[in-house]
């Protein structure tokens, strides 16, 4: 399913609060980021409060000491956070997690970002609008979903591209895990890069297959015509990742 993936609204909150980046250029030159953030299982939050953060030692004296659990769903939880900043000083923080991260797994989800060719024709990629209930509206971003157990980044980036999509591709680069809203929360991705022959009989008639809570558009654009693609979805009033079209600017 969609990185937002389920019928309850507290599915959705933490992903569109958040961002996604995605850096690129045309042909060989493609450049890569993207985030979303990283999570824990709820059954696992006291014995991951040391663990599930970043070593400490590269933000001078800086670190988490505790994490209490406030509340919590099926898909997400609320901690507050105590810490200790350059200064010295105890501090509190309030964070959101994922109550679903695979065990042992860096990251919780999977972006994927499509470079799309056909013979004599320009790169095309791919981008999915679906109606996110914490913005009201529609939103334009890249297909995504979270990690199955078991998953990697790549087999989970062919898998959710052929469910929401139809298409059959190649991973071409699968990047480190990547976090954007760090100030909200802990979860993160792998941007996830192929490549869609689009002469290959198996593309040429692609069918998604998605959950019944999905309802997803695909739209396949020219790189070139990316930004008058989001100009025109922003002005009928869909809400653009802001990643996706700073690169079009």
């Amino acid at each position: 399913p969609s990185l937002a993936f389920c019928s309850s609204a507290s599915a959705v909150v933490l992903y569109s609060m958040s961002a996604m980046t995605v850096w690129y250029g045309v042909g060989s030159r493609f450049r890569h980021a993207c985030a979303c953030a990283r999570s824990c299982a709820s059954s696992r939050a006291s014995s991951r409060a040391s663990s599930s953060f970043h070593d400490a030692s590269s933000v001078g004296k800086s670190q988490v000491t505790d994490r209490q659990e406030v509340a919590a769903t099926r898909w997400l939880a609320l901690d507050t956070l105590s810490y200790r900043d350059a200064k010295g000083n105890d501090r509190k923080w309030d964070m959101v997690r994922r109550t679903t991260r695979n065990e042992n797994a860096d990251a919780d989800a999977v972006a994927i970002f499509t470079k799309m060719y056909k013979e004599g024709e320009p790169v095309r990629t791919i981008v999915v609008r679906q109606f996110r209930p914490p913005l009201n509206c529609h939103t334009i971003e890249l297909p995504a979903g979270l990690l199955d157990a078991g998953e990697t980044a790549s087999e989970a980036a062919l898998r959710e591209l052929k469910e929401e999509t139809g298409y059959t591709a190649v991973v071409e680069h699968v990047s480190p895990p990547l976090s954007l809203s760090a100030g909200l929360t802990d979860e993160c991705i792998r941007l996830v890069t192929c490549t869609v022959d689009l002469d290959a009989a198996v593309n040429a008639d692609p069918k998604q297959a998605l959950d019944d809570t999905e309802s997803i558009e695909v739209s396949v654009v020219a790189v070139k015509d990316l930004r008058g693609f989001l100009d025109k979805a922003s002005e009928r009033g869909d809400v653009v990742f802001a990643g996706l079209y700073h690169q079009t600017v």
